[in-house]
């Protein structure tokens, strides 16, 4: 509908002589008129970051995708404090200067603070940028050096942003523009051909068409003669510089950096990169906006001890080159009248039957919506109130009065009366701030990994020698022929040296935290009892699972009805569509509800990422069915949150929602007990208090466990005992272990949400020793955004003392104390107060690790972050970011030299899994770090402590497999040795991870598909298979297909090949002696073995194929 705001638009610019004069809310509408008018650049300063981005919001509502309007983000407001800049800040801005550099026309809106700091000057920016299209040539050598210095990592495979590698002929890269990498294939200097390839799969996508920029990662690149500047300053500002010094010599890296390179020559004022730009003050004022400005700027300088070379007259521009460029904006000699239209939010008939009126006195009305699902409810509002006419648009320019509906969600509520047109908002009908849609889907790995990060020393489990050291690949010649193999080293040094054919019959060991195991014996039965003693065990505890879930599976429940019109259009009030996961999950969950088998479904997923709106739709379902829902919530914050979410959505339809919580009267529990009793309750909400023995849901349908982390399996186990046939959904971002294993064990299905919001900023991580400016600095820096800070301090004894001080560091912040020593009704009210931030500083201990959402919390300090749990670390840092808002987590913690190395590995974990949606893959981790014995008692964690993890958990799987009578899945392995080279050289794949995996896959494959889709991800990844790679492929397809055969061995000699039949084995006797019939000197034996005559020089897999299209295979021994 963009035609629509362009009619709007053009109407105000035939009118309108000076578009600039109209003030306030009409003001977007102006610069929109404005950028269509002029051809110039113009430079538009608004007050703060949050009304640049509004500005930004609304003209490109207004204009669509011609906007040449971009934003342009401060990189901090806090130069002379020790916090780093936002990485995505860094990177947003990086990326907008490149999109500058290159537009033809540009125009910018930023607040004073981001137009203030200095860029790089063009010519230094336009020469670090590489221009990825077919046929352009580059060389590999000098193309690595410019991605070094444009600050992109090179990595074995790339997986994240910011990372490339190179692999022969080809070069892969992954920009953070992109969620998809490029795939770029070499042909000598020249290239030949870029494809998109997806980081998770490593598997291309599709070619590229046309060409593509990569720009540096930040504004402070790797150049050579910039950092020898700063390392000469550096080294002249004594101990300042010293620590900034080891920094760059270590890492090439300090935390501000990116502030105090641009003290350098090679820096300059934003505005080098337009010819003339118009630049406007959108507050009025020129040099007035920026005075307070540089007084706090020079202010701060002197308080923080900075040398000379980094003072403001240094850093930023001086005023002849900014604040003497700056207009006010014009004024109108007849003002131009902008009103306010008069409606009601959440009594959308009411707003529709008064913008009626209006349209009959001539008005056109354009309703902004967000999504697709709220626009169509309300065209059918109009619709059946007989209120319009409704208009699709105008191919000839013209909009007679009526109704507009578009899709933006940035547009302000407004009347122009001289040219009649009306816009409505979305949220001055529904009363809700307006929502970015979704990004798309990334999917990733999620749990086993075989022998991901396998390093020489490591522990490694054979299933029939037990465990054993890894060491490394030893390469094999004999004769002419070269064979890799795994070194396995045992006790007493015994070694074993496995084929990579056969990878498949290890793993990785993974056992309980802390716990190093001993190495088996070779040639000993102590594994084979290892491994008996805990299949054994395996069996009892599956029986033990499979018994508390039968009863719900083989329960007749309640089906839900399909889905009716009054179920969509509650999925229309949704603000936004689904992702993909969510969609995935709600058809998941519906399916469940429908079936006449009681659901038990997790859906698992990062917090902000849905689950709740999958869980409403849930509810709704079945209220629509005549049932009567629960929603069981681990405190009372977080369900007076639920409960005010229930209410808003269910306001339209007859449904009754009620809460049974603290927060309620006394007398008005009763009655809701009383109500609930009697089915005239819709929807509960509430605690543990909905699991006492007095509260009776007589017509319960569908249990909701939000958090589930936070619930013990008797406390859900009761309610599951009470209603057999109920649905339960558990809602959670890490699952406990044990319903994670239950999950993977196909006991409980489980659903993934893993696609974040648009727009949403993974948290900057940071971690760093204990340092009281660094914590003042962190404070003051969220308290200047109006934001909340969680500061998590674990001990009770010492916390009013850390209390006093962080007082003594930032006297200006409200600060309020919780944790779980105090009293129950006094803690809920101290909770209530900052979420209604009465408070800016929550000093807490872990009791925020779950049900607390704090939307303006987005600060987080943890002291002693090294004595946490991975999954409640992950937890914890969930409670901020939840926004677009840039969040951080200092994790303060020791030196690592004075820290465990589980720790260690820990926090490099967490580190490691910054992207959005990685609470599940966290949650496995921290089970493999933790032990699986935590959750399935002592004796099993001895068993695990034996055999290994992933041995335990197939045991595990298995068993219970086997109760719930499903037929086993028996082996059959072929033995295939021929006397060509069939390895993957390390010329063709130099890492020996990425290697062993490859070899994995390989020895894992049991269909020709598989084969097929191997050797294709070897050529896209690593260029043309060599010759011993494509004779190794051709040696498995082989193995597959004698395996369907019952074929145990196949052996070539110098002059023979010999395949050996298992006695089972169904091949057509009559075919088969008719083949060796045809081939003379060939021989049977007694041992179903046959020997066929190879000619001198033959290749024996041609033979091996004759053979195999000779035999007819019936089918009916297949294993």
């Amino acid at each position: 509908m963009a035609g629509v705001w362009r009619g709007l638009i053009n109407e105000l610019t035939k009118i309108v002589p000076e578009t600039l004069s109209l003030r306030g809310s009409a003001l977007p509408f102006g610069i929109a008129a404005d950028l269509l008018r002029h051809e110039g650049s113009r430079i538009f300063i608004a007050p703060s970051e949050e009304s640049a981005a509004g500005v930004l919001g609304t003209v490109e509502c207004l204009l669509g995708e011609d906007s040449p309007l971009q934003a342009f983000p401060c990189l901090t407001d806090d130069p002379y404090g020790p916090l780093a800049p936002h990485p995505a800040v860094v990177a947003e801005r990086a990326s907008s200067l490149t999109k500058i550099l290159h537009s033809k026309r540009m125009s910018l809106v930023v607040s004073p603070q981001a137009f203030l700091w200095k860029v790089p000057k063009p010519g230094t920016w336009r020469a670090l940028h590489v221009l990825l299209e077919e046929d352009r040539e580059y060389s590999l050598r000098d193309l690595k050096m410019t991605l070094w210095a444009m600050g992109y990592r090179r990595e074995d495979l790339v997986e994240g942003p910011g990372e490339y590698s190179v692999r022969g002929s080809l070069l892969d890269i992954l920009p953070p523009e992109l969620d998809i990498g490029l795939r770029v294939e070499f042909f000598g200097e020249t290239i030949e051909e870029v494809r998109y390839f997806d980081p998770t799969t490593q598997r291309s996508l599709s070619r590229m068409d046309g060409s593509f920029l990569v720009g540096p990662l930040s504004e402070v690149t790797r150049s050579d003669e910039a950092l020898s500047w700063l390392k000469a300053k550096l080294a002249e500002s004594g101990e300042f510089g010293e620590m900034r010094l080891d920094g760059l010599a270590r890492s090439g890296n300090y935390l501000t950096l990116q502030v105090e390179a641009r003290a350098a020559a090679d820096f300059c004022p934003l505005t080098e990169y337009f010819a003339d730009p118009k630049i406007y003050s959108l507050s009025g004022g020129g040099a007035a906006l920026f005075e307070p400005l540089r007084k706090k700027l020079g202010e701060e300088f002197l308080s923080s001890g900075r040398p000379g070379f980094l003072s403001p007259e240094k850093l930023f521009p001086s005023e002849e080159e900014i604040e003497k460029r700056i207009e006010s904006l014009p004024q109108s000699a007849v003002p131009f009248p902008v009103e306010r239209p008069s409606l009601v939010p959440l009594r959308p008939i009411e707003s529709l039957r008064y913008l009626d009126g209006k349209v009959k006195e001539g008005y056109r009305v354009i309703l902004d919506f967000s999504s697709e699902g709220s626009l169509e409810r309300f065209r059918d509002f109009a619709a059946g109130e007989n209120i319009g006419p409704v208009f699709g648009g105008s191919e000839r320019g013209e909009y007679p009065a009526g109704l507009y509906f578009a899709r933006g969600g940035s547009a302000e509520s407004l009347i122009f009366p001289t040219i009649r047109w009306i816009t409505v908002s979305e949220r001055d009908i529904l009363g809700r701030e307006r929502i970015q849609a979704p990004a798309p889907s990334k999917g990733r790995e999620l749990f086993f990994e075989g022998l991901r990060d396998l390093r020489i020393g490591d522990h490694i489990v054979h299933t029939e020698h037990g465990v054993g050291r890894y060491s490394g690949i030893e390469t094999i010649k004999r004769g002419e022929k070269s064979e890799d193999f795994l070194l396995i080293v045992y006790s007493g040094g015994d070694r074993l040296l496995l084929p990579m054919n056969r990878i498949d019959m290890i793993q990785k060991y993974k056992g309980p935290e802390g716990f190093v195991p001993e190495t088996d014996k070779l040639g000993t039965q102590s594994f084979r009892k290892k491994k008996e003693r805990a299949r054994k065990s395996v069996k009892e505890i599956a029986g033990e699972l499979i018994k508390i879930y039968a009863k719900r599976r083989s329960a007749e429940g309640v089906p839900a009805l399909a889905d009716s019109p009054l179920q969509r259009e509650f999925e229309n009030l949704f603000p936004y569509d689904l992702t993909a996961d969510q969609a995935k999950a709600l058809l998941e969950v519906k399916a469940d509800m429908e079936s006449a088998t009681p659901m038990d479904r997790i859906v698992c997923g990062d917090v902000g990422f849905g689950k709740t709106e999958v869980a409403m739709r849930a509810a709704f379902k079945a209220v629509s069915s005549g049932r009567q829902v629960a929603l069981l919530c681990p405190t009372t914050v977080l369900a007076l949150q639920h409960y005010e979410n229930f209410v808003e959505r269910f306001s339209l339809f007859p449904s009754r929602v009620e809460m049974l919580s603290r927060f309620v009267p006394l007398k008005q529990r009763r009655e809701i007990v009383r109500d609930l009793g009697a089915g005239l309750v819709d929807v509960i909400v509430g605690t543990h208090r909905l699991l006492s023995k007095d509260v009776e849901i007589t017509k319960l349908g569908l249990l909701i466990v939000d958090e589930e982390q936070r619930f013990g399996v008797m406390h859900k186990e009761r309610i599951k005992q009470f209603k057999a046939d109920i649905d339960v959904l558990t809602l959670t971002a890490t699952p406990i272990p044990r319903t994670l294993q239950m999950g993977l064990s196909r006991i409980l299905d489980m659903s993934l949400i893993e696609t974040p919001p648009k727009d949403r900023l993974a948290i900057d991580t940071i971690f760093t020793p204990y340092d009281e400016a660094l914590v003042a600095s962190a404070i003051r820096k969220e308290l200047s955004r109006q934001g909340q800070v969680f500061y998590l301090h674990n001990r009770v004894e010492t916390i009013e003392e850390r209390v006093k001080r962080l007082r003594e560091l930032v006297p200006e912040a409200r600060f309020i104390v919780a944790h779980g020593q105090i009293e129950e009704k006094e803690l809920e009210k101290r909770m209530i107060a900052f979420y209604r931030h009465e408070a800016d500083v929550l000093v807490t201990t872990t009791i925020i690790e779950n049900g607390v959402d704090i939307p303006r919390a987005n600060t987080l300090i943890v002291e002693n972050a090294h004595m946490f749990g991975l999954c409640q670390l992950y937890q914890i840092r969930g409670r901020i970011g939840r926004s677009n808002v840039p969040a951080y987590a200092y994790l303060l913690i020791p030196r690592k030299s004075e820290i465990s190395g589980d720790a260690v590995e820990r926090l490099r974990t967490l580190e490691e899994f910054t992207e959005l949606g990685s609470g599940f893959r966290i949650a496995a981790i921290d089970l493999e770090l933790r032990g699986a014995g935590n959750f399935l008692g002592a004796e099993q964690s001895g068993h695990i402590e034996a055999v290994g993890f992933e041995l335990y958990i197939g045991m595990l799987e298995e068993a219970v497999s086997e109760l719930k009578g499903e037929p086993p899945q028996r082996l059959f392995r072929c033995e295939i040795q021929l006397t060509r080279n069939m390895l993957i050289p390390t010329s063709y794949i130099e890492n020996d991870d990425h290697r062993l995996n490859a070899y994995r896959e390989i020895s894992l494959a049991s269909a020709p598909a598989d084969i097929d889709r191997v050797s294709r991800e070897l050529r896209d990844r690593y260029g043309e298979l060599p010759e011993e790679t494509s004779a190794l492929l051709k040696a498995a397809s082989l193995r597959i297909r004698a395996e369907k055969m019952l074929i145990e061995k196949i052996l070539e000699g110098a002059d023979s090949v010999t395949v050996v039949f298992n006695e089972s084995s169904a091949v057509d006797p009559e075919r088969l002696l008719a083949f060796l019939s045809s081939k003379r000197g060939a021989v049977v034996r007694p041992d179903h073995s046959v020997s066929i005559p190879k000619e001198k020089g033959a290749k024996a897999e041609l033979l091996i194929e004759e053979l195999f299209s000779t035999l007819e295979y019936n089918g009916k021994k297949e294993v």
